[in-house]
């Protein structure tokens, strides 16, 4: 690797070769390399020939220790050195297994994957395994194929997260979907011989609020190992998903059956049950309405709102990187600027965002961006006349509500005022609209004014 020399410039233009991780290091911390980018970059570099020299944990460990302190408040050096150990550890370190995409050390990775293999091997060979099975639980867009190539190969249903779905279509024979506060998917989860946990962290959403307990053997899959064990104890594979799935999957034995498109469709049947027993024919009929009319790869994006709430736990998402939502921040006013972003790096593929009325505001300026730049996004706002949610909470806990009621603008005046064609829809009528908004050239609204109720968990 060769760098300019930049304690030279701008009076002579000299190049320096890098052999090493420890001429890596030197130049970093004598500044012949500076600028965030390049720092990293030569780190990055450094780390990469050290361990070509020697690939041991040990060298990875010196070089990365030696790297670090050259600078150890750059942020970027940081990242790039992190980014190179997590796709290069291959070997057993600390309480984890680290399992790298490049596969050229063979048995190296044999290591890496047996025990999670052998924990798979255990549990078909428990005398309930047909009733409790196996499941895959988690996210990870990217190691989507890989994902559903492994659930039939070893019969297992798939559960999502909230922020994974799509990343096997919900319509998929195995899939059980995201809805983690029913019991229908707790107990899946809970009785399972062997979960499978790909990039998620199993946190307090997922879990209903940590109260699952998983009575069987964890095999979680993260990138970040301070993730594994964080919430339950689990057996960890890190590194990269497609990669550690790639490896279960060369290894793993296949298990032919229909036992895991059983499960998962008694699951699924057992929460429709329970929604089908609640009033609550208008909250899934929007969502089914919205469904029937959105093209399967087409990008949706949810506020922090109760149609939003809803969608997380019983929207087909039936696309990878296509369910666009909120949870890490809670950010009323998520979804408008959301679907422009995406708008903006998908052109071609429909795009819709549902919010409420007190999120809407919080963004209801980006109409005049979506104007001018050309951005065919459609919007969704559901008036209720304030925070439909909060309502709920206040009324639950004190019998009464407190600012929560909000004096609102008109939407479609709002909407025609910004140069955005919009309508005022009804349930009835709302397949309809949400098929003019989509064929409209250019943004275009829909107002939806009714005062929706939050899903109860299903028995």
């Amino acid at each position: 690797m060769e760098i300019i020399d930049q304690t030279r410039l701008p009076h002579a233009r000299v190049l320096i070769s890098l052999a090493s991780g420890s001429d890596a290091a030197h130049a970093i911390r004598v500044m012949q390399v500076r600028g965030a980018p390049l720092i990293g970059a030569t780190a990055a570099y450094g780390l990469a020939l050290a361990l070509r020299a020697d690939p041991s944990d040990a060298s990875l460990a010196a070089a990365y220790a030696l790297l670090i302190a050259t600078r150890p408040t750059a942020v970027n050096l940081r990242w790039a050195l992190d980014r190179v150990r997590a796709a290069t550890w291959l070997t057993v370190y600390m309480k984890h297994f680290y399992v790298g995409p490049h596969f050229e050390f063979s048995s190296i990775v044999d290591r890496a994957v047996r025990a999670a293999r052998r924990a798979f091997e255990e549990g078909w060979r428990d005398t309930t395994a047909q009733q409790r099975g196996r499941v895959l639980f988690g996210v990870a867009e990217a190691i989507r194929a890989r994902r559903a190539e492994l659930a039939e190969r070893i019969d297992a249903p798939v559960a999502t997260t909230y922020m994974g779905k799509g990343a096997i279509p919900e319509d998929h024979p195995l899939s059980v979907g995201s809805a983690p506060d029913d019991p229908a998917f707790q107990e899946l989860l809970a009785d399972a011989d062997i979960v499978l946990c790909v990039g998620t962290e199993l946190g307090a959403e997922t879990t209903a609020q940590y109260a699952l307990q998983f009575r069987g053997r964890l095999v979680q899959i993260d990138a970040d190992a301070p993730r594994i064990g964080a919430t339950y104890p689990a057996l960890g594979l890190v590194g990269d998903a497609a990669a550690t799935l790639r490896a279960l999957l060369e290894r793993v034995p296949a298990r032919k059956g229909e036992n895991g498109a059983r499960r998962a469709r008694e699951v699924r049947e057992r929460i429709d049950r329970g929604l089908e027993a609640q009033p609550r024919d208008l909250e899934r009929g929007l969502l089914s309405t919205i469904r029937s009319v959105l093209p399967r790869d087409a990008v949706h994006a949810w506020d922090m709102t109760i149609l939003g709430y809803w969608a997380a736990a019983h929207f087909a998402a039936l696309a990878p990187r296509r369910f666009l939502y909120p949870l890490g921040s809670g950010t009323l006013g998520y979804a408008w600027p959301a679907a422009l972003g995406a708008k903006a790096a998908l052109p071609h593929t429909p795009t819709l965002a549902v919010v409420g009325d007190g999120g809407f505001m919080y963004g209801a300026v980006e109409m005049l961006t979506a104007r001018q730049h050309r951005l065919d996004a459609k919007l969704l706002v559901i008036d209720d006349g304030g925070y439909g949610i909060l309502r709920e909470y206040q009324r639950d806990a004190y019998q009464g509500t407190h600012a929560v009621d909000l004096l609102q603008p008109d939407f479609l005046a709002l909407c025609t005022a910004c140069g955005i064609p919009n309508r005022l829809t009804s349930p009835d009528r709302l397949a309809a609209d949400l098929a003019w908004a989509l064929e409209t050239p250019g943004p275009a609204a829909i107002v939806l004014r009714e005062t929706l109720a939050a899903a109860a968990p299903t028995p």
